[in-house]
């Protein structure tokens, strides 16, 4: 049971990333225009999985000795995701704007795709979580 619960966590928590993506895709492609404009996307999904990763399992100090534990939890991790700012030499218009709106459209697909797999996870997640307390008798 816990295993779901976790698995709907990491599918809520990629449902956030998405949404903020998707945004960031969103004022590039009004930006496409923009002298001077750079590109914007988030640090991949698995690099603030990473980050938050050790934080998950809670430090004690369990005596007076003890440096106390550095306090982060797995949702403060996993809420800062990092915008970087990216631009290829090749696609630089002469007015210096990185925007491809090629590469955006298939960042929204894949974006898109993403968020419709995470929404059936966590669909399904309710589902077996439903299930397992109507049948609990």
């Amino acid at each position: 049971m816990a295993d779901h619960i976790s698995l709907l966590n990491l599918a809520q928590q990629n449902l956030k990333y998405n949404t903020k993506r998707q945004k960031i895709v969103a004022e590039n492609v009004a930006s496409s225009r923009q002298p001077g404009y750079h590109t914007k996307d988030l640090k991949p999904f698995a690099a603030t999985i990473s980050r938050a990763q050790p934080k998950m399992i809670p430090l004690a100090k369990t005596t007076p000795g003890h440096i106390a534990p550095d306090i982060v939890s797995q949702e403060s991790a996993m809420e800062s995701f990092e915008i970087i700012t990216t631009a290829n030499p090749f696609d630089i218009s002469p007015s210096g704007n990185s925007v491809s709106l090629q590469d955006e459209a298939m960042k929204s697909a894949e974006i898109s795709a993403q968020t419709k797999r995470d929404t059936t996870i966590a669909s399904n997640a309710f589902k077996m979580l439903g299930t397992a307390i109507l049948n609990r008798r």
